[in-house]
């Protein structure tokens, strides 16, 4: 099955300015293209789906607070390491870290992401938050400010039925709601 995605946040609502100091967003040339999550003073978490198209590091801004168009500070990349079994256009492995080109300054609107400790289990039917910039509607625009939306977690067996996503993973979690409730995108991979 390809990778198929979807910028997509369906009844979402705007996100408080301080609900989650930990969100960027990566930009080429001032578009928002894919959103990270900030894991220390230098370092991003996100998706390596991002750098199909853009792999130089020189080309990426990051934009840091709750709005695109008034962030609370930037940074340029001045590294990408991908996956290493990572491939274009399939879930599995689909992550990356991006290290700053220098550290961001921690305050009570910008830190690093508040992790669970290891032995913490996601199990299906829990409730999380799906955050970013993502088009309120598909092939729509994104929006300027920061998203957030409930869902919750989809075990693998529903998540792998051929009706459902037909094999979408091996591994990460699945999420979203099967029928007519919010959705954040076609499945997201943690």
């Amino acid at each position: 099955m390809e990778y198929l995605p979807i910028a997509r946040f369906a009844n979402d609502k705007p996100a408080d300015k301080a609900s989650w100091p930990w969100q960027s967003s990566l930009q080429v040339d001032g578009i928002h293209l894919c959103g990270a999550s900030l894991i220390g003073s230098q370092w991003l978490l996100t998706s390596a789906h991002c750098f199909d198209t853009y792999k130089n590091p020189k080309l990426w801004t990051v934009s840091f607070g709750t709005t695109l168009s008034h962030p609370l500070t930037t940074r340029k990349i001045a590294s990408i390491i991908i996956h290493e079994n990572y491939a274009a256009h399939k879930h599995d492995d689909d992550i990356a870290v991006v290290m700053l080109s220098s550290p961001v300054l921690f305050s009570e609107n910008l830190h690093r992401v508040c992790l669970p400790d290891a032995t913490f289990q996601v199990l299906p039917k829990s409730k999380m938050f799906v955050t970013g910039w993502g088009a309120l509607k598909a092939n729509g625009p994104f929006p300027n400010s920061l998203q957030e939306v409930e869902i919750e977690i989809i075990s693998d067996d529903v998540c792998n039925q051929v009706n459902v996503y037909g094999g979408a993973i091996s591994s990460g979690i699945c999420d979203g709601f099967l029928t007519g409730k919010l959705n954040a995108c076609e499945v997201s991979i943690l």
